[in-house]
């Protein structure tokens, strides 16, 4: 647990480092402008994600996207979006990487999309295919067969 403080305290410091660069740099005015931004932004991606992760699930159920894929990228991009509201700069880098790393990750689930598809589309033709096909059997025990039943002689051997 000290470690996790630790590591708190460290971020903590180099966001107000960071931050003290970035005003010094371009200005209070270019500062506060990109806190804004970034805020609305961040705010926008959190009201979307509902609908992206609905979206997702569906496909996941309808198996047209890979399950780790979508919900990985959309984990990825509810934590970008509270990043983004986040004031600071390095949250803010942080933020977009994740945004980077939800769009991959979706942009891979939708490629393995196709492979998903083909895979149904082989297997339903083979289907089609093999439905012309009738297979049926009746399996007679003869010690246990009913004495009704005419018996067959049995070849003699030689």
């Amino acid at each position: 647990m000290p470690f996790l403080y630790i590591l708190i305290w460290a971020y903590l410091a180099l966001e107000v480092f960071l931050i003290v660069i970035f005003v010094q740099t371009y200005g209070f005015g270019i500062f506060f402008l990109e806190v804004v931004i970034s805020g609305i932004w961040g705010f926008l991606i959190l009201l979307s994600a509902q609908v992206n992760i609905l979206e997702s699930l569906s496909r996941v159920f309808a198996h047209q996207v890979n399950a780790f894929g979508a919900i990985s990228g959309n984990i990825a991009r509810v934590l970008g979006g509270v990043l983004l509201i986040m004031p600071g700069v390095l949250s803010d880098v942080f933020g977009v990487l994740l945004l980077l790393v939800s769009f991959l990750a979706l942009h891979t689930s939708l490629f393995s999309r196709s492979i998903f598809a083909s895979k149904r589309a082989n297997t339903t033709e083979n289907a089609r295919e093999n439905s012309d096909i009738i297979i049926d059997a009746e399996i007679i025990d003869t010690e246990t067969a009913n004495t009704n039943s005419p018996k067959i002689p049995k070849q003699e051997q030689q």
